[in-house]
């Protein structure tokens, strides 16, 4: 327990890779939609007169990566999507949160054919900046090392508030995303999810609709799913008041959800966004992720090829864990006898 404005707070590490893994999805959603849309699909080939006049004056547009580079559209894609790379690594999170806010709200901003996972991106890397720029570590994959002192105190609080303040935003989506849905009276009488499969925008694609066609035209299934998605929605708002044991299992509830939306309505970065949002919303922050397995996994390297003997027509390959060792005398002894 330590004391700050004589309070006592449980101080916690807030420099996990449980945020570093929320925000690998979010760059990785956003690097996705970059690589598999055409520059033409996702921004305008040319600014009218009055988009240029809100973009050139005294705010933030005017800063805004995917304006200052709508020439050289094709070169900022590729410049954007190499950043989203290095902030998926994890390398210098300090330096490579800033970069990654740039361009998502950038991105949220200037394309043309945003979906909610864009502008949820855009507003998680803005408040988790304050996360950013306190984790003193090379890589977010990393644990902080555990260092005394007040400052340090002052910075984890920052830390543990931002994770708060996330908390309750993300709660207030589900929240919103549920009960403004009581107004529409297809979310009600339990049809709307047909009318969201048969949209030509967001709807069912030729693959998935051979399947599920058949059960789209069941009426009782089609108000399960609808009035389903909502109590799920409900239940991920109610999640943060759980304890800690029992809210992963909202979380891969959370999870799985939003991939059935991926699989029915293709939203990718919509998936992710939102995937992310669930880690730094429902897994605590001390609880990280076990990447022990890929230590197990053994890389062959070409030095490995000299420690090979062959025996016969059998090859056994040394390890430093075998060593083959000199017959001692009395085996040599036993066979001459």
């Amino acid at each position: 327990m330590n004391n700050f404005l004589f309070i006592s707070y449980p101080l916690k590490n807030p420099w996990t890779n449980v945020y570093g893994v929320a925000r690998s999805l979010l760059a990785l959603g956003t690097l996705l939609t970059l690589l598999l849309n055409n520059s033409s699909i996702l921004f305008p080939e040319k600014l009218s007169g009055m988009q240029l006049m809100q973009y050139s004056g005294l705010n933030l547009l005017r800063i805004n990566y995917f304006f200052i580079l709508r020439d050289y559209q094709v070169f900022a894609r590729i410049l954007a999507m190499l950043i989203l790379l290095f902030v998926i690594s994890g390398y210098r999170p300090r330096f490579s949160g800033i970069l990654h806010f740039w361009i998502s709200s950038s991105f949220a901003t200037y394309c043309i054919c945003i979906e909610g996972g864009d502008q949820i991106t855009a507003i998680l890397t803005l408040l988790l900046l304050p996360i950013c720029f306190t984790d003193h570590r090379q890589w977010h994959w990393d644990v902080a090392q555990k260092t005394e002192g007040k400052s340090n105190d002052y910075l984890r609080i920052v830390a543990l508030s931002t994770f708060l303040f996330i908390r309750v935003q993300v709660c207030l989506v589900y929240l919103h995303a549920a009960t403004a849905k009581f107004n529409v009276r297809e979310w009600i009488d339990g049809t709307a999810t047909w009318y969201w499969f048969k949209d030509p925008t967001f709807g069912l694609n030729y693959w998935v609709s051979r399947v599920a066609e058949p059960l789209v035209q069941i009426p009782f299934f089609v108000a399960m799913i609808t009035w389903g998605s909502l109590a799920i929605e409900l239940m991920l708002f109610l999640s943060l008041f759980l304890e800690k044991e029992k809210r992963k299992y909202f979380l891969w509830t959370g999870i799985g959800f939003h991939f059935m939306i991926l699989v029915f309505h293709g939203l990718f970065a919509f998936f992710f966004a939102m995937a992310g949002a669930l880690i730094l919303y429902l897994r605590p922050v001390d609880m990280e992720f076990s990447f022990a397995f890929l230590r197990q996994i053994r890389i062959f390297k070409p030095g490995d090829f000299f420690n090979t003997i062959r025996l016969g027509k059998r090859e056994t390959h040394l390890t430093p864990e075998f060593k083959p060792q000199k017959a001692d005398n009395r085996s040599e002894n036993m066979i001459m006898e």
